[in-house]
């Protein structure tokens, strides 16, 4: 998937639960959360990439296609690994979070879907930073508020 554009596959921190990192504990959700930030910097980038590339390029039609399959991909581990979690813990942030999740990654899709297949035109560019903005606010509600209530679920857990 990230060789087609162009990018290295994220390297995901494989750490096992008893193994100490920085003097610290490192839990599973502690190495999710850095799974999904490494991914946040990847598609964001992979978007900037595509718009950089210019209009038409079969390298930025590799990056919208990258963006898009990482982009599922992290929604479908977030939705296996992080919404039931905090869904036990606050049920309606987790709902309210995963259903604007939703709206942003059908937005994604629609975007790449009129892009791929060469229908680039001037309203590419404005697009594109429209979505970096909203994924861009959307991350940063993630980093700083959602995920530090995940990690925070699992302190109280032990």
């Amino acid at each position: 998937m990230f060789e087609a554009c162009g990018e290295p596959e994220p390297q995901r921190v494989q750490i096992k639960r008893s193994e100490k990192a920085f003097g610290a504990h490192v839990t599973r959700r502690d190495l999710l959360v850095s799974n999904f930030k490494k991914d946040h910097e990847l598609i964001v980038k992979l978007i900037a990439d595509a718009m950089e590339a210019g209009l038409g390029s079969d390298v930025c039609r590799r990056k919208l296609l990258g963006a898009r399959s990482l982009l599922v991909n992290h929604i479908e581990r977030e939705d296996r690994f992080l919404y039931p979690h905090l869904e036990r813990e606050s049920s309606e942030m987790a709902r309210q979070f995963a259903r604007d999740m939703q709206q942003i990654s059908e937005r994604v899709v629609r975007f790449v879907s009129k892009y791929e297949q060469g229908a680039l035109d001037r309203a590419f560019a404005s697009e594109a930073g429209r979505l970096i903005g909203a994924l861009t606010a959307r991350i940063n509600q993630e980093e700083n508020f959602l995920y530090q209530r995940f990690l925070e679920g699992e302190r109280q857990l032990t």
